[in-house]
């Protein structure tokens, strides 16, 4: 059996300790912590992804490369833009049914007809920061992202919870960047909607 690289405790005490407060704790916050042993306790380095800070992060975004064809003045060329992992981001992911509702006319029972057509698609929202690690504005972040976002083609995108899902491509709907955040020239917050997206094979006969 393989070994676990985490570490299992039942020391409230420990759990404490390692979420950074200082003991000895009063008794109602360690019966407090009790309610939720055991848990894993992970060391810095045994986090894989971390933010400008050090902090670790579990479910950092990840947009990959890109390389399509633009055609411009009559004129083509490939662009190439690298893959952006984003460290502070939250996704929400609604889904959506095609449904067909029918009405029957002097029907005995309340209500109508519901024929299910398929599974539509995700519908994803991308919220985050775009982070630099001094007191400069992170405006390269910024062009990248705009980069990714004018792509006129479905993206991969690597995401624990999204690839459980079966969602790894998607195709961005529109944005925005918020422009203020209470004064910080180092962060810059941002929104994007996209719809998720699966390969298609087409047969020609």
């Amino acid at each position: 059996m393989a070994k676990s690289r985490y570490k299992l405790t039942s020391d409230p005490q420990a759990v404490i300790a390692a979420a950074g407060f200082s003991l000895p704790l009063p008794q109602s916050v360690v019966a407090e912590a009790l309610r939720y042993l055991p848990v894993k306790i992970l060391t810095a380095d045994e986090v894989t992804h971390k933010s400008v800070m050090g902090t670790p992060v579990f479910h950092p975004f990840t947009f990959e490369a890109i390389s399509y064809i633009e055609v411009r003045d009559g004129r083509r060329r490939q662009l190439k833009v690298p893959k952006m992992t984003i460290m502070a981001a939250i996704v929400t992911v609604n889904f959506r049914k095609t449904i067909v509702e029918t009405m029957v006319q002097r029907q005995q029972v309340a209500g109508s007809f519901k024929e299910h057509i398929n599974f539509g698609d995700y519908d994803i929202s991308l919220k985050g920061l775009l982070c630099n690690d001094n007191a400069k504005y992170p405006m390269d972040l910024v062009r990248h992202l705009n980069e990714i976002c004018k792509a006129p083609i479905a993206i991969h995108i690597t995401h624990p919870i999204l690839n459980n899902l079966g969602i790894y491509t998607a195709v961005i709907r529109g944005g925005g960047i918020i422009e203020d955040f209470n004064g910080k020239q180092n962060l810059q917050p941002f929104s994007i909607d996209m719809v998720s997206d699966y390969p298609r094979s087409l047969i020609i006969r």
